[in-house]
């Protein structure tokens, strides 16, 4: 499966804030403003936001924070695409 990773745009996270009206996505993650947050952390060095596409498609986002030599992710499929393998080829790239 061949994905490309991109930082995210405002535009990515509208489309992130799409997805998290599914409950499969919405019990795990509690954001409820993706636009604020997405300006809150977008130029703090210690987060990273992340689009994943295949065939210029978005099919999953990826956030994060690093602190203390610790980092703490978040990866949101897009519900439609969920059980294709996206969520186990996002995390082989990720460890490469």
């Amino acid at each position: 499966m061949q994905l490309t990773f991109e930082k995210s745009s405002l535009e990515d996270i509208l489309t992130v804030s799409q997805w998290h009206t599914a409950d499969s996505v919405r019990e795990w993650i509690y954001i409820n403003d993706w636009a604020g947050f997405y300006n809150a952390v977008k130029d703090n060095p210690g987060y990273f936001l992340y689009s994943v596409r295949r065939e210029k498609a978005m099919v999953a986002f990826i956030g994060g924070e690093i602190l203390n030599s610790c980092l703490a992710l978040f990866l949101i499929v897009d519900p439609a695409k969920h059980g294709q393998g996206i969520e186990t080829a996002v995390l082989c790239e990720m460890v490469r």
